[in-house]
């Protein structure tokens, strides 16, 4: 998440560079953009088809609206293209929150979406429009997440059931999520169980927010951090492969035996 923030940061900040006016004396196309904006047709070319005069208009030719955005006489012939699905999404990820609505407006992480659970009881018509267009498609992944991981394991393998290949469970849910990083992952005010908290909150204040700020980044990155320093901390595979790697040394004599055995060989290649 932190990555893909840092990434969409950077793309804007290069896009308004790369948009912005540093120059005090405008160029021939400059001033052509500026007659478009006030609505008087430039001298060079015509602006619109009545530019050209009453006249029928004979031959292929280009209107500056047409060249400014891109339109040339060949592709105004053709039928014009919807994009892909895969173009109208950028982030790699999609995050869903499969909580009620309301929980949702109090509390979520940053950049998630809302899918309530009752949506799957639906016949039809139960997948969103992100969901679609995500669904199973390379370099593409679906995370699900509920607060304590009550509501995503049955919800996980529904959509498993129902052909979602590239779908993830969250592990632990917000709870474990806000014990890690109570602070630049979130917006609004979370529950107390997700907090662990006895008292409640004093204050409460609704989810808002939809994208990480850069404050938020370098608490994410703090905290991440200080997790990955600690070794108490960490997950299944980690400790998988510490065991693992414990397990190397008694099995090395078994592994030199074998390859021995299969050194005369020829290498395996490829068809």
């Amino acid at each position: 998440i932190a990555q893909v923030a840092e990434y969409e940061a950077r793309n804007s900040t290069q896009s308004t560079i790369g948009n912005g006016n540093y120059t005090d004396r405008p160029d021939t196309a400059d001033l052509e953009v500026q007659h478009i904006q006030r609505g008087s047709p430039a001298p060079s070319l015509a602006v619109t088809e009545g530019d050209y005069g009453d006249g029928p208009r004979t031959g292929a030719r280009s209107t500056l609206q047409g060249v400014v955005k891109g339109v040339g006489e060949i592709d105004s012939a053709r039928p014009p293209q919807a994009p892909s699905k895969v173009e109208q999404f950028s982030c790699p990820y999609l995050l869903l929150d499969i909580r009620d609505t309301d929980s949702f407006e109090d509390c979520h992480i940053i950049t998630a979406k809302n899918y309530p659970t009752s949506m799957l009881s639906r016949a039809t018509n139960y997948e969103s429009k992100d969901m679609l267009a995500f669904k199973n498609q390379p370099g593409k992944i679906i995370v699900i997440y509920d607060e304590d991981e009550r509501l995503g394991p049955n919800a996980a393998t529904t959509l498993v059931q129902r052909g979602y290949d590239n779908l993830f469970l969250l592990s632990g849910g917000m709870r474990i999520a806000y014990r890690y990083f109570p602070d630049g992952l979130m917006t609004g005010t979370p529950s107390q169980t997700v907090t662990e908290n006895p008292k409640p909150p004093k204050t409460k204040e609704k989810a808002s927010q939809k994208s990480f700020t850069t404050f938020d980044l370098e608490k994410l990155h703090t905290q991440l951090d200080s997790q990955l320093s600690d070794r108490s901390v960490g997950s299944r595979l980690s400790n998988a492969s510490t065991v693992s790697s414990r397990m190397g040394h008694t099995s090395t004599s078994r592994v030199s035996n074998v390859s021995g055995s299969v050194s005369g060989r020829p290498p395996f290649k490829p068809c």
